[in-house]
């Protein structure tokens, strides 16, 4: 299921309107490739092709654990950004060399994506979750990330509540 978050919907038009190219990279499988690049491109309103601007790059398993492999897209593609809301993606975009930027999460989202680098910071702190929600908050103040990424606060109140 994807949803448009109206703010980030936002930013990307000012990237376009700007010249810039923008390009998305998500964690799918790729499978329903052509459905999310139709449903991108209806809610953004420029179009959107798989493979041309819109990448798949599922995690791989390596020692039973699983990694992003979004940083191969964004070194092949030369991006100078990264936008993101998950720690993988901070950490892939570290990896290939690119600024990355952090979207904050909404809550719901915290609760329906789980535990990341960060740890479900809902639940407090424990042995997988190393941070509570003081600590989140903490950077998120600063503007800067525990892997001293930039943070892109959007403030968003969830579909039909902007």
């Amino acid at each position: 299921m994807s949803i448009y978050i109206e703010p980030t919907v936002r930013l990307i038009n000012y990237f376009i309107s700007n010249g810039h190219n923008v390009s998305f990279i998500t964690a799918r499988s790729g499978e329903n490739g052509e459905a999310l690049a139709t449903f991108l491109s209806e809610g953004l309103g420029f179009p959107i092709k798989k493979n041309i601007d819109l990448f798949f790059a599922p995690s791989e398993e390596i020692n039973g654990k699983n990694h992003t492999t979004k940083h191969r897209i964004m070194e092949r593609l030369n991006l100078d950004l990264f936008y993101g809301d998950g720690d993988s993606d901070i950490i892939a975009a570290l990896k290939a060399g690119v600024h990355p930027v952090r979207i904050v999460r909404n809550d719901s989202s915290i609760s329906q994506y789980g535990p990341n680098y960060f740890g479900n910071t809902l639940n407090g702190r424990t042995k997988n979750n190393p941070y509570n929600r003081e600590d989140l908050n903490t950077f998120y103040s600063g503007s800067v990330g525990m892997f001293g990424e930039s943070i892109y606060p959007i403030i968003w109140k969830g579909p039909n509540q902007e």
